[in-house]
């Protein structure tokens, strides 16, 4: 059993370099992972998971859109009943959006 086993977790740019090597960590420890990326190479993550024994899925998304943010949230709960780790790896301009603890 690895220190993750049954957490659900988010990870924003998971389509490469650190964000996809976390993924593979992550789940390497057990954790459910929701992906994200606004590319297409968060697909190639989740490839790269499932592969080595992982659960993930993965959504194309911008971690900087208040709307995109909400959903991946709501992807997490509804995928794995509860979401108990976001990393917000993506690098993104601008400014910040409230989150507000649910």
């Amino acid at each position: 059993m690895g220190r993750l086993e049954g957490k659900s977790v988010i990870i924003t740019g998971a389509g490469s370099g650190i964000g996809r090597a976390a993924s593979l960590l992550f789940t390497k420890e057990g954790a459910k992972l929701i992906a994200v990326d606004k590319t297409d190479a968060v697909d190639e993550t989740v490839k790269m998971v499932k592969a080595a024994g992982g659960t993930a899925e993965a959504v194309q998304a911008d971690a900087g859109s208040e709307s995109d943010v909400a959903a991946f949230i709501g992807k997490a709960v509804s995928a794995y009943g509860k979401l108990d780790a976001i990393w917000a790896n993506a690098g993104i301009g601008g400014g910040l959006i409230p989150l507000a603890e649910q």
